[in-house]
């Protein structure tokens, strides 16, 4: 089957992140709590909690993967439409 050109892959180098949380529970329930409000949104992309620490807190990113840097910034904005907090984060 050949890819529809109008419709990019789902994967690049940034993430939407949703926020930070200090459990990894906690980042996959704001993961699962999005994906329920906004799944048309997000769908295609990967649900990924990475770890950080801060000082010595250790903390939990809850983010969508594989977005082209317009990809992620359109679907902050569409994320934010709905009441919803984010940013476009750079993979790293």
């Amino acid at each position: 089957a050949r890819r529809d050109p109008r419709r990019p892959a789902k994967s690049g180098p940034y993430h939407v992140q949703v926020g930070a949380y200090g459990s990894a529970q906690e980042a996959e329930r704001r993961l699962a709590e999005i994906r329920g409000k906004a799944a048309k949104a997000v769908s295609g992309h990967a649900p990924v909690t990475v770890p950080f620490k801060k000082d010595s807190t250790q903390w939990y990113r809850a983010r969508f993967a594989g977005f082209s840097q317009d990809g992620a910034k359109s679907t902050c904005k569409t994320l934010k439409g709905f009441g919803l907090d984010c940013v476009v984060m750079q993979a790293n």
